[in-house]
């Protein structure tokens, strides 16, 4: 099949439509449509050696079989739908993006994994859909032998045929109007980066994907992301991708996804298509998670990799991940720039969800003395993203109000980032002879002060007083302040600036051991104590015996023993 013939019919289809609607093909041609399909794994027991694959991978029978009949199920009907969509999807659909392990490797010999790549190949060849298939090199296609031989020798030309130009290799770029496409092998760890940063710096295209087979930012507790053992070249390929406003497509984990990764450079958006038509019913996910984090491993127990995790959430600015089934279209605005992505579950084009994969920009500004924080303190941010802005004056300032895209005095207020958004903070002086006390917080806990202010006259004496919330104790007082008595007087003679240091209270046990004839209770019965809290330990001897004394980090002869927790203690009662 040419790929030639395919874009003159679509031309002639939409000067068809111009001449009978007055549309400008031109205009019209820059918004397209990109069908993002995820692992398919087409597979046929017969394509199998299964005595070579019993004997050298047993644990991948399952898997193997599973595929096998997801294929004979629901295979057909997944590319009928596709077909479909293909033909029907508002704007034109430009490409068909499948993102890696098209098919399953393991057949034994290269015969018959040629037959089962030939087969792939044909699957999305016969029904003639009109727009490319553009294809990612995964890792189950290519595993065993003649894997890797049957995608350069079969899925490769199929490519080249389909998009009407050479492919070098398993990393390629193509170009498609404005859209510049490039597909990166990113098990070829030494070609990744030189290759993208020869592509994107090379490419004046407005829109950029970089289609990948394993994600860049992990998406589950399992982590699996490119260059995850390799943090100086994992950096550099978040800032070149971040710098190039590339959005990044993949597959590899089966799931939906769609994550923002903050960069020196801006945010990396990632878009992860679900895929293996498991179940074609299947309308909404086993579970959609919004938080990325260590409680990830909740949903993997056996990927205890917390902190990494934690480490990683610090950089996370969006997230959303569900286990269902499905493929997504990727919508594409010429004249705007915007983003859009359509999120299908299941089979008969059942739309879950629609996400906004534009980014805009914060700008704050202020007039007069003073400064705006901002959480997360980028600059650039996705769609929807919610910011926390808060206006900080100077020493002797006060905060009159917000405008631009903010209005009113809440402060802290939130900027909801659906577009462009500008804000000032204003900022005046405090009124003449009048001074303030401006109060700092580190840790947990807040500070009163009587009289409450907001300003002072000159002489006048006030009381603060550090009240701690709850888990936490306070521990002295910084700045023009001193001394660790929670409650202190101040007079008032310029502008002050104090701080309150709060810490957190530890969390301690007691290890009791009692003797071969005995028990020890405690009052209150607890495994962990907050540091601070008075326990009483009572030994209770059985009868016939009688209790001795304490050993360890109480000592006594009494019965009940009442020690306040400022660490871990180890008790014993004989």
């Amino acid at each position: 099949m040419n790929f030639t013939p395919r874009i003159s019919a679509r031309v002639a289809v939409l000067a068809i439509c111009a001449a009978f609607s007055g549309l400008d093909t031109h205009a019209l041609s820059q918004d397209k449509s990109f069908i993002l399909i995820g692992d398919v794994h087409f597979d046929k027991l017969t394509l199998h050696d299964m005595s070579w694959l019993q004997t050298n991978y047993p644990n991948d029978v399952a898997q193997v079989n599973n595929y096998s009949q997801i294929t004979q199920n629901n295979f057909s009907a997944f590319i009928s739908e596709l077909l479909h969509q293909s033909q029907n999807v508002t704007p034109v659909v430009a490409g068909m993006l499948q993102m890696g392990d098209l098919q399953e490797g393991l057949a034994g010999n290269i015969t018959l994994a040629t037959q089962m790549a030939q087969e792939a190949r044909d699957s999305l060849r016969a029904p003639s859909f009109i727009p490319p298939w553009i294809l990612v090199k995964g890792n189950h296609e290519v595993t065993g032998p003649g894997g890797a031989e049957a995608f350069n020798s079969i899925i490769l030309p199929f490519v080249a045929s389909e998009l009407n130009q050479s492919i070098p290799g398993t990393s390629y770029a193509t170009r498609i109007g404005d859209v510049q496409i490039i597909v990166i092998d990113c098990y070829d760890r030494t070609n990744v980066i030189p290759f993208l940063r020869s592509q994107l710096t090379g490419s004046d295209a407005r829109f950029k994907i970089v289609a990948t087979h394993m994600p860049v930012i992990p998406v589950t507790a399992r982590l699996w992301h490119i260059f995850q053992d390799d943090a100086a070249n994992r950096d550099t390929l978040l800032n070149l991708l971040a710098m190039h406003k590339a959005l990044v497509v993949c597959g590899h984990l089966h799931k939906y996804s769609v994550v923002s990764r903050a960069t020196p450079y801006g945010p990396v958006v990632q878009v992860m298509a679900a895929s293996v038509i498991s179940d074609r019913n299947r309308h909404t996910p086993s579970y959609y998670v919004t938080s990325f984090g260590p409680s990830l491993v909740d949903l993997e127990p056996g990927y205890d990799n917390k902190s990494y995790l934690t480490i990683e959430a610090r950089s996370i600015r969006s997230y959303r991940m569900a286990e269902m089934p499905g493929y997504a279209v990727l919508k594409l605005n010429g004249t705007t720039g915007a983003r859009r992505l359509d999120v299908f579950a299941g089979l008969g084009e059942f739309l879950y969800e629609t996400v906004d994969l534009s980014t805009f920009g914060l700008h704050a500004d202020t007039s007069g003395m003073g400064e705006i924080v901002m959480s997360p303190n980028d600059s650039v941010f996705l769609a929807e993203t919610k910011v926390a802005v808060r206006a900080v004056p100077a020493l002797g300032w006060k905060f009159d109000g917000w405008s631009g895209s903010l209005s009113g005095t809440l402060n802290p207020d939130t900027v909801v980032m659906n577009g462009e958004k500008n804000i000032s903070a204003a900022f005046s002086q405090i009124p003449a002879g009048q001074y303030e006390i401006r109060t700092t917080i580190e840790g947990s806990g807040v500070v009163v002060a009587s009289p409450a202010g907001p300003y002072f006259s000159p002489g006048t004496v006030v009381t603060l007083t550090a009240c701690s919330d709850a888990g936490s104790t306070f521990s002295g007082w910084g700045g023009q302040a001193s001394g660790s008595d929670t409650s202190i007087t101040v007079t008032v003679d310029s502008h002050l600036q104090v701080t309150a240091k709060f810490r957190a209270l530890g969390v301690f046990s007691i290890n009791a051991i009692s003797g071969p004839h005995g028990t020890v209770i405690f009052d209150p019965s607890a495994s962990t104590y907050l540091e601070g809290t008075k326990v009483q330990l009572n030994a209770i001897p059985e009868y016939g015996w009688e209790f001795a004394e304490w050993l360890g980090d109480v000592n006594g002869t009494t019965y009940a023993a009442l020690v306040t927790v400022t660490a871990n203690m180890g008790v014993r009662a004989v």
